[in-house]
């Protein structure tokens, strides 16, 4: 699943090159890994969050 803050900076970069004429240079490239590796980062943390209190929810319920 995608989100909108891991597509984003991807889409900005596509049309400031086609639309702007801008150019991707390697710093760009790393820069934009970085970003995508902390969205990461976070979602997966997030994920984690919402299972373990989904678990600790199932089993007061039990």
């Amino acid at each position: 699943m995608s989100t909108y803050a891991d597509v984003n900076p991807v889409v900005e970069v596509a049309l400031g090159t086609l639309v702007l004429g801008g150019t991707v240079t390697t710093q760009t490239l790393v820069g934009g890994l970085v970003i995508q590796v902390g969205v990461g980062l976070v979602i997966s943390t997030e994920r984690g969050k919402k299972a373990s209190h989904s678990e600790v929810a199932s089993h007061e319920m039990a």
